[in-house]
């Protein structure tokens, strides 16, 4: 799976300001859009920590590895 897609700095400026404002202001003033942003924030927190647990889980599995003789 690829990583989310991102506007390209070498398009248009005043396009890409156009589109960052409106997307602002959606966030603030829409419920609609305020309530899908909030969804993904969860989901990648989520997915964030089930990565570091993973993470920490290993590195405590392997802890034996590390061990003077």
């Amino acid at each position: 799976m690829r990583c989310a897609s991102r506007i390209s700095r070498t398009g248009n400026s005043d396009l890409r300001k156009a589109f960052y404002m409106l997307a602002m202001s959606a966030l603030r003033h829409n419920f609609e859009v305020i309530m899908k942003f909030d969804q993904i924030k969860e989901l990648e927190d989520e997915k964030f920590h089930r990565l570091t647990r993973s993470k920490e889980g290993n590195i405590l599995k392997d802890s034996g590895y590390f061990e003077a003789s």
